[in-house]
């Protein structure tokens, strides 16, 4: 009797690539595929899950086992099973290779696109000093920089620390993003050097 694996330990057998083929951010079945097992469809493999990953059903070894598309598709042109794959745009549904990346779980989450109320990843405001404050986890650890004036300064000040201990997987509010005017980049550049002395007070241990 066949069983549900939903684990995403160990990648497909190899015998797998040769029964599919990838196209602009989807993998399709070939037709000696769909010929072995009418069931199987012409168009894009798998369905959208309701946390927004693109996801199939596969057979192997008797055993059915649940794949996220995006590290079918990454394995598919790597030969590589990373402990995850990330979206560098974090946009769930495009699976294309160029927009896939490995990572670790910490660095998974680094890149996350949720933003609360000031629509700023990482800045709330503080009711009590009235005043906006960017929260961010560097080494495990939460740290809370608070007293700022704007949204946006609170956004760009964790855009900063972001970079220096995230990297590429970094979430940013504004740093890639354009300035808007003359205003706001000078602001901006202000505020750059005015942080320096606040960067290396958290490297502090």
């Amino acid at each position: 009797m066949s069983r549900h694996n939903l684990t995403n330990v160990t990648p497909p057998p190899d015998e797998l690539l040769n029964l599919i083929f990838y196209e602009d951010g989807h993998l399709y079945w070939t037709k000696a595929a769909i010929k072995e097992k009418p069931r199987r469809k012409a168009g894009p493999i798998g369905h959208v899950t309701p946390a927004g990953y693109r996801q199939t059903l596969i057979s192997v070894g008797g055993v059915k086992r649940h794949f996220y598309l995006h590290r079918l598709i990454y394995w598919f042109h790597t030969g590589e099973w990373p402990e995850t794959v990330d979206h560098k745009d974090q946009n769930k549904q495009n699976n294309r290779i160029e927009n896939l990346r490995p990572a670790t779980r910490k660095q998974q989450e680094h890149n996350k696109s949720s933003r609360g109320e000031t629509n700023y990843f990482g800045v709330n405001y503080n009711k009590e000093n009235k005043t906006y404050r960017a929260t961010i986890a560097i080494d495990g650890k939460q740290q809370i920089i608070t007293g700022f004036k704007t949204p946006e300064m609170a956004a760009l000040h964790r855009d900063i620390l972001a970079t220096l201990f995230h990297g590429e997987f970094a979430s940013l509010n504004i740093l890639n993003k354009p300035f808007k005017t003359t205003h706001d980049k000078a602001a901006g550049i202000k505020a750059r050097a005015k942080f320096n002395a606040l960067i290396e007070s958290v490297k502090q241990p």
